[in-house]
């Protein structure tokens, strides 16, 4: 037989072996082909989320602040998913809850007796100023506290919180087996009001029944006043910037084109609102009123229908998202309807 045959044949012989051994390595570390986690290669252990609406590392929602970040992950896969907004009811989720996650921990290796994951959480720091006063559980919930291994538990965050939050999911049999995630809360924008109106007198806007931030209608008083608009933030661990902008308009009950009046930049400008009708121009806001019988049968229309004369909407954003939020200000009805006048023919009598 010639040498070169036989290198031929040493040489298949040893390709063989080495795809065998090769074989038998990946079929031993995935379970026999049933289980790849063990070849996927992701920053801290933890897998990516594929779902365009979660992100396992960073999080943010226009409803929500909560986010999850893995710590440590010791011999336990670990998997976050949010879950958005749309299907709260379908998880049974509540509407007024902050923000929710689907928690999944994964015991290695598979063939464990005990494959129950206990879940826990508790502050980084109950020690801290914040955290040293309240109790966590008011600030979150499991749906079950115990899991079998790979089994989906859903986190809910309630509302909005000053200190971060550790969740643990432990092995019950050997809670040194574990993964850890953190949980922080962005700081965002919990609503804005009016402060008051202001000017040559302060005068405090009053929020009625539905909603509508209303002042008595006077016509000894004619003035302007600045109407300084301020944003209530939510608690927080950690700060954002926003940005602020206005635009100022009628509403359509009171003008039906829905006029708008002013807008801009919150923080630099401030719109004005006059106290009372401008007789001597015969204009509201700067815009020509038919008569004044008629400025006053507009701002009781308003009043009927619930709404405010003038509407101002409030929006805010940061890096990675734009809100809104929209108030009302108008007169009372009692007001409106108080005002009286007589006219009386200045032509001469005669008897």
């Amino acid at each position: 037989m010639r040498k070169s045959k036989i290198k031929f044949i040493i040489t298949i012989i040893v390709l063989i072996v080495m795809l065998g051994t090769a074989t038998g390595v990946i079929g031993y570390y995935s379970n026999w082909f049933t289980n790849w986690d063990k070849f996927k290669i992701f920053p801290n252990n933890s897998e990516p989320n594929t779902d365009n609406d979660n992100d396992s590392n960073s999080d943010i929602d226009s409803t929500g602040g909560a986010f999850l970040n893995l710590l440590t992950n010791n011999d336990l896969i670990f998997k976050t998913t949010k879950i958005p907004r749309s299907k709260f009811s379908a998880n049974g989720i509540a509407d007024t809850a902050d923000s929710a996650y689907e928690l999944t921990a994964t015991i290695q290796p598979s063939i464990a007796e005990n494959k129950n994951v206990v879940w826990s959480a508790r502050w980084n720091n109950s020690a801290s100023g914040w955290g040293a006063t309240r109790d966590v559980n008011n600030y979150l919930i499991f749906n079950n506290l115990i899991t079998k291994s790979g089994e989906k538990v859903i986190v809910t965050f309630l509302k909005d919180f000053g200190e971060q939050i550790i969740i643990t999911a432990s092995a019950e049999s050997n809670n040194s087996i574990n993964a850890i995630c953190t949980v922080d809360y962005k700081k965002k924008v919990d609503f804005v009001q009016p402060c008051k109106l202001t000017g040559i007198l302060d005068v405090a806007l009053n929020l009625d029944s539905n909603g509508i931030y209303r002042v008595d209608y006077d016509s000894s008083k004619n003035y302007l006043m600045s109407l300084a608009v301020h944003p209530v933030y939510t608690t927080y661990t950690i700060d954002e910037d926003f940005s602020f902008s206005y635009v100022v308009k009628f509403t359509k009950d009171f003008n039906n084109n829905e006029q708008v009046l002013f807008e801009g930049d919150l923080l630099s400008n401030r719109f004005y609102f006059p106290h009372s009708y401008n007789e001597e121009k015969n204009t509201f806001l700067d815009v020509s009123m038919l008569s004044k019988d008629d400025f006053f049968k507009k701002a009781l229309n308003c009043n009927t229908a619930k709404t405010g004369i003038i509407k101002v909407l409030v929006k805010w954003s940061n890096n990675v998202e734009t809100l809104s939020s929209t108030f009302y200000i108008g007169y009372t009805s009692s007001s409106l309807q108080a005002v009286t006048g007589i006219d009386i023919d200045k032509g001469e009598i005669i008897i």
